[in-house]
C-alpha cells in the first residue's frame, strides 16, 4: 500500500458506542465558532488499537495544518 496518498473511498465500521462518540466529537468541533482554530479530536476503539482523528478545516485555519495535510486538502478542493 502506498503511503502519503489521499484516500478516495473510506468505510468506517463503528459500534453503537463508537458512533455516539463520533457524533459527540463532531458536535464539539462544530461548536467552535472561530474559523481560524484547527482543533482536532481523536476517537479510539475500546482496545485503543484503532484511532479516527476528526478535524474541520476552513480557509482561515488551513495554514495551521502540516505541509502534507495542506497539500492534500488543496489538491482535493
Amino acid at each position: 500500500m502506498a503511503t502519503q496518498q489521499p484516500l478516495r473511498n473510506v468505510i468506517v465500521y463503528l459500534t453503537r458506542e463508537e458512533a455516539i462518540q463520533v457524533r459527540s466529537a463532531l458536535d464539539q468541533l462544530l461548536a467552535i465558532t472561530d474559523d481560524a482554530v484547527a482543533e482536532h479530536i481523536h476517537i479510539n476503539d475500546s482496545e485503543y488499537r484503532h484511532e479516527l482523528t476528526l478535524t474541520i478545516y476552513t480557509k482561515a485555519n488551513i495554514d495551521k495544518f502540516d505541509a502534507r495535510s495542506r497539500q492534500l486538502l488543496l489538491e482535493e478542493s
